[in-house]
């Protein structure tokens, strides 16, 4: 089970990066982002504004063509500025060394390319290594180093359809081998001189669904979707050993995330559909985050998000929340990278894209922010902060669980049928949400069925939050995988057409009859379970009014409604016990075995819960508590009185006068 993450690697869990792109064009124009931007005269004014926004960490890019002008000889002079500012202001740096752009004298096809890129990486490692020693104002940072910027996106461009150097067509996938070979014998010339050197490999991270309307394409679409992960593949050696990829490789690896990364699969490019974030086949940005962690198991970054003109500030709102939600699922998802953080002149046209939170400087180095863009930074820095202090508390509460617990429990109790968003502060304040991944998931389990005596939607939202830590490999990339029969489950909701082991539901293709133990995620059936427990939490409530009010009357054991009690509580017990069973083999269990025991403990639940409003409804009038309405156990629940927490159900035995034992 994994465990929520604090950010331990870079100083601050928000960055800031300056575009370095150093290409040519077809026209045979060299960009030099850096240059148009100013970036270099007032790196130490770009600086300072990043340490005052709260970036303490940032991509900058040294630049190969002005570095290595002539074959065999170093120049860092162009980058001096840039290094110097960083190191003064304490800002951590991650530097790239390749963002597509290379001397004209270099040839990426060559067979020296990889000997020539390594020389070039030793050397800026070795400059890298002493300015960090030497900065006197503070003390030595890590040096941070990104060999070659988007691997995947480069091979494409560059040697698929002819967008940039080295203009090639149809030759991406030799461009993409030699690219893998050069940060290969890169990344052993720096530790060669830099053993300490941390290195991150940022490559975009896409979403390519299949089209309904043109089902052939399907396995074309899910082959595009896989080819993303390639490069990383090449590089850890899952793919193409021969060229020497190993494991230890692999870093940290960036996810580069825009508003044009999903679109549905069409063989023309230009007529591709963009998917916008509420269409239905987009997925979240936590759920690719967890699936590329659940590929390589390696540290994550969102190394570069950003989006244009009035897009910036929502778009990033969403990129940040959705970082901190896979970060709290227990994805070690380590910062997000705003990039670019000012303004730049376009690749192709020179237009003035106004894309980051700086603008261009006037001559004195100042820049314009865009207001709602720093709001967005602002809220998003104190959401992170407020998440790390959920942990803590978490943390706390691993330390003393049945203080907290109990705490949490007398709040809800004392709230008497307060709202879910008063119950979620609650539950927050006594470090709940921050409890991921400690302890098994039984005990996860029996939380929720005592959080769901007090409060059940409070219980069933409280599951949500937690990781599940069962990634599923059967999802492809045709989105979400079809879980909403589980999900009714542990809400409680009947599933059309019979328990969830019985339906079939249309595939991730738009494919129709497909089984759902074929589609079903772990994570889908622990939800389930989690759900189920909290609904049988608030069906000991009921059976624990009950109770008081048969103690009350002084009614005999031999009473049938004393009998009425005995078998829910029987009932509910049975029901615990499936939905314990169910999660004790489910790492293990095929899919369709564990389809079969989430809907034992559905079928039984429902039949616990019938019980209990059975109960309810055969109180006399007057009995139950005021306000609270009869009909579904839900509804009931809403208009919910105090919680006895300590005391305990009567078990069977009890109710027939043997003597009582503890439960």
């Amino acid at each position: 089970m994994l465990g929520a993450v604090s950010s331990t690697l870079l100083p601050s869990f928000f960055l800031g990066g300056f575009e370095c792109s150093a290409h040519r064009r077809p026209s045979g124009r060299r960009v030099d982002v850096i240059d148009a931007t100013r970036h270099d005269h007032f790196a130490a004014e770009d600086y300072a504004r990043l340490r005052a926004a709260g970036l303490l960490g940032a991509r900058d890019g040294l630049r190969w063509p002005l570095i290595e002008r002539q074959p065999g000889t170093f120049d860092f002079s162009s980058a001096q500025a840039q290094v110097q500012a960083a190191q003064d202001s304490g800002v951590q740096v991650i530097w790239d060394l390749l963002h597509y752009g290379v001397p004209d004298h270099v040839d990426v096809f060559a067979p020296d390319f990889p000997a020539r890129f390594a020389r070039y990486a030793r050397e800026c490692a070795a400059y890298l290594g002493h300015a960090a020693q030497a900065s006197p104002l503070h003390p030595p940072t890590p040096v941070w180093l990104c060999p070659i910027n988007e691997l995947s996106f480069f091979a494409w461009a560059g040697g698929e359809v002819g967008y940039l150097n080295p203009f090639a067509r149809d030759q991406g996938a030799r461009l993409k081998r030699a690219l893998v070979r050069a940060v290969l014998a890169g990344m052993d010339a720096a530790r060669d001189v830099l053993p300490t050197a941390r290195f991150l490999h940022a490559e975009p991270l896409i979403h390519v669904a299949p089209d309904p309307q043109r089902p052939a394409e399907d396995l074309t679409a899910r082959a595009m979707h896989e080819a993303q992960f390639e490069a990383l593949d090449m590089l850890s050696g899952r793919l193409n050993p021969e060229l020497g990829g190993h494991p230890r490789y692999l870093d940290v690896i960036g996810a580069n995330f825009y508003p044009y990364n999903q679109w549905r699969h069409h063989p023309e490019h230009e007529q591709r559909e963009v998917l916008p974030p509420e269409h239905a086949a987009y997925r979240p940005l936590s759920a690719l985050l967890a699936e590329l962690h659940a590929r390589y198991g390696r540290p994550l970054l969102v190394a570069e998000t950003g989006a244009e003109d009035d897009a910036r500030a929502p778009w990033f709102r969403r990129v940040a929340a959705e970082a901190l939600q896979a970060r709290a699922q227990g994805v070690p998802v380590h910062g997000v990278c705003l990039y670019p953080v000012v303004n730049h002149p376009g690749w192709d046209d020179d237009r003035h894209c106004h894309n980051g939170l700086w603008d261009y400087p006037d001559r004195d180095g100042y820049r314009p922010v865009h207001a709602p863009l720093l709001d967005a930074l602002r809220d998003a820095q104190v959401q992170e902060q407020q998440s790390r202090d959920e942990q803590a508390r978490g943390a706390e509460l691993t330390a003393d669980p049945d203080r907290h617990l109990a705490a949490a429990l007398a709040d809800l109790s004392a709230a008497r049928g307060g709202t879910l968003d008063q119950a979620a502060v609650t539950l927050r304040r006594a470090g709940l949400t921050g409890l991921a991944g400690q302890g098994s998931e039984q005990d996860r389990l029996r939380t929720l069925r005592l959080v769901g005596r007090a409060h059940l939607e409070a219980a069933q939202w409280l599951g949500r939050q937690w990781p599940c830590g069962l990634p599923d490999a059967r999802s492809g990339p045709g989105g979400q995988p079809a879980t909403a029969e589980l999900a009714a489950a542990g809400r409680g909701t009947p599933a059309p057409g019979g328990t969830a082991a019985s339906l079939r539901v249309s595939g991730p293709a738009g494919r129709p009859d497909a089984p759902l133990a074929d589609q079903v995620t772990g994570d889908a059936a622990v939800l389930a379970l989690r759900g189920l427990a909290a609904r049988l939490g608030a069906a000991d409530d009921v059976t624990e009014q009950v109770r008081g009010q048969l103690r009350a009357q002084a009614v005999p054991a031999h009473d049938p409604a004393v009998g009425r009690l005995a078998r829910a509580v029987a009932a509910q017990e049975g029901a615990w016990q499936a939905v314990l069973a169910a999660a004790r083999g489910m790492p293990d269990r095929a899919p369709q075995d564990t389809l079969a025991a989430v809907a034992v403990a559905e079928q039984l639940t429902g039949e616990a819960a019938g019980r209990a409003r059975q109960l309810v409804a055969g109180l006399e009038p007057g009995a139950q508590d005021p306000g609270r309405a009869l009909g579904t156990l839900a509804q009931w629940l809403l208009h919910r009185g105090p919680l006895g927490a300590t005391d305990l159900l009567w078990d069977e035995a009890r109710v027939q006068g043997r003597p009582e034992t503890s439960t």
